[in-house]
Order: structure tokens, then sequence, then C-alpha cells
């Protein structure tokens, strides 16, 4: 997906050291992206980064393209509540969330893959609007908010 944006993101990955080929998502060796070795505050500055978490109290509502915006869980197979908004408090850097729930019914699960992710954050570098962002990012769902 973010190689067919007009203005991809540059994408950096952290932390697969040791990591087993089969647990990456299929076609990740197609992916265009940096590895970087460590995590994402020991090769960028905690006040350039912005941990993306359904869990932060946070709306993230601009994108600022001088900021880096981490997203988790690129091999996570369960769901933790609460583990990278802590990891973010932990080294000190800020937390945002998608407006999900402002556009989705209230019980939708705000849990997305790293291509949900980027369908969104996408959609609305081109639209500029977070109604069809997030509507992108949940196409054929039948609990968005009109």
């Amino acid at each position: 997906y973010n190689r067919r944006l007009e203005k991809p993101f540059a994408l950096h990955v952290c932390g697969l050291e040791g990591c087993p080929p089969e647990v990456l998502p299929v076609g990740f060796d197609k992916w265009h992206i940096v590895r970087v070795p460590g995590e994402a505050c020991t090769h960028f500055n905690a006040h350039e980064i912005v941990y993306l978490t359904p869990d932060s109290p946070d709306v993230l509502d601009v994108v600022d393209p001088s900021l880096v915006y981490v997203i988790g869980g690129l091999v996570d197979g369960s769901v933790i509540k609460y583990a990278t908004y802590d990891r973010a408090r932990k080294h000190g850097v800020r937390t945002a969330r998608l407006p999900i729930r402002e556009f989705m019914d209230k019980k939708c699960n705000s849990i997305l893959t790293i291509n949900g992710v980027l369908d969104i954050l996408g959609t609305y570098e081109h639209t500029g609007d977070w109604r069809t962002a997030v509507r992108a990012g949940f196409p054929q769902r039948k609990d968005r908010v009109d």
C-alpha cells in the first residue's frame, strides 16, 4: 500500500534481531523499509517520536511529517492491553490514538493491522479528512458512525 501513495511514508522497522522469518507477515521481504536494530527510542530522538496506540488518551489530530510515528505489533501474536502505551511511557515519548472511536461504533474493535494503520494514515495524508481515512481502514464494516 505504501508504495502506491503519492508521498510514501519512510518506513523503518525496529527490533527484529533474532526474529524468525516465519512469524513475519506474508510478503514482508518485499516491503520497502529500512531495518533498524534495537528500539525506535535508540535510533530517533524521544521528542520526535509518537507511539500510536489505541490505549492513548490523546487523539491524533494531524500528521506532522517532522515526527516519527511508531506502529507496534508487527510480530505480536496477541494483543496485550497497554503494552505499547506502557512502553512509550517508559521511554518518555508521546502517545496518540487514531480517531477511530470518533467515526466508528463504540463497540468497534480498534486493533488494526499495520496495513490498516497505513491505509488510514495514507488516506488522511491524501484527503486531510479523518472520517474518510477511518472508513478506508474499515471499508466493509457495518459499525461506522455516519
